[in-house]
């Protein structure tokens, strides 16, 4: 939800089929563009492999898509994969941020699955540039069985564009 109008219609680009056998589900990040006072602010909506090969594939092949967009960036999504897990590291190089890490170093942040959480796979990164804009944090629809709308909690951002 957003209270800046859409500038750039969805895009989807498909990420390659799991080559292992493991994961018959097809992968994607998702991009769309809001516009606001300093230009375009790019949102992408990621949901990778849980398969291990195919989820480091996906990060490969998903940095040069995130980086053909110029401009203010965040991602967001289901990673399928721990904070440790190694092809993470590749997101930071790039210069993304995890903004649970930021904001809450020392709290587990579980997202999955919802009727018993147990780990965190459920991600808000940001670039250096929207970085300082994000505000605020927080674990959302996390509230008991009556509460569930998912298998995984959700992640609310909150942006100060000001």
């Amino acid at each position: 939800m957003s209270r800046l109008p859409f500038a750039d219609s969805p895009k989807v680009f498909l990420l390659a089929a799991d080559t292992t056998g493991t994961d018959p589900t097809v992968r994607l990040v998702m991009h769309t563009a809001l516009e606001q006072a300093g230009g375009l602010l790019h949102l992408f909506n990621a949901h990778f492999s849980y398969s291990q090969p195919a989820f480091a594939a996906n990060i490969a092949e998903a940095l040069p898509f995130l980086a053909s967009f110029s401009g203010p960036k965040l991602l967001v999504g289901d990673f399928n994969a721990t904070p440790d897990a190694e092809p993470l590291q590749n997101l930071r190089d790039a210069g993304w941020q995890d903004q649970w890490q930021r904001f809450y170093a020392d709290e587990p942040g579980y997202t999955f699955q919802s009727f018993q959480p147990q780990i965190r796979i459920d991600y808000v990164w940001a670039d250096a540039t929207v970085e300082p804009w994000v505000k605020a944090l927080e674990r959302v629809a996390d509230g008991g069985v009556n509460d569930q709308v998912s298998d995984h909690f959700g992640l609310l951002v909150t942006l100060d564009l000001s």
